[in-house]
């Protein structure tokens, strides 16, 4: 592993640290927890040899909590709870091992839907564009042609982490 890999692997954790150092109100710490997920994944995809199949462990977790944090109800939350690993195993059957796509669009369309508040950006970021650049990196995995959209993707994830804290921030400074 680079260490530009290295370093964008720990950045993943950004979010949830801002959290813990800040102490916002409570979905704020499901956002943070959702967006560092990544980095959980990143860890996961460097121990496997780079196997995209180990996604479909992590996507779920991710997409639960950044959709619990957004959720209104009670009931959105148990919703969410039996439709993300539902969507996740079909998801892998489906696209399996292949880089995941069915599980990736309907998450980040559903995070774009719902997102709301001082942390929109962020999600926009992350999850709209972002989800663009992983899907034009997953076009082009096992060719030497992801470099360019990873190195997009990566940079979005940055601005997206970015962007999280200053809502974060705001969030718990009103």
């Amino acid at each position: 592993m680079t260490w530009i890999a290295v370093a964008l692997t720990v950045a993943g954790a950004i979010p949830l640290a801002v959290v813990l150092w800040v102490r916002p109100p409570v979905p704020y710490w499901l956002l943070g927890a959702g967006l560092s997920a990544s980095w959980v994944g990143d860890l996961m995809m460097y121990r496997s040899g780079g196997a995209w199949d180990v996604a479909y462990l992590w996507l779920p977790l991710q997409f639960g909590l950044v959709l619990m944090g957004l959720a209104r109800t009670m009931r959105d939350r148990a919703i969410i709870l039996f439709c993300v690993p539902a969507l996740g195993i079909f998801s892998a059957y489906l696209s399996g091992p292949r880089p995941d796509m069915a599980l990736t669009l309907i998450g980040s369309l559903a995070v774009l839907y719902l997102a709301e508040g001082r942390a929109t950006l962020a999600l926009y970021v992350y999850f709209g564009l972002g989800t663009v650049l992983y899907f034009l990196m997953a076009a082009r995995a096992g060719t030497p042609e992801i470099l360019v959209p990873w190195a997009a993707y990566q940079t979005c994830r940055v601005a997206a982490y970015a962007a999280f804290g200053r809502a974060v921030y705001r969030a718990a400074r009103p």
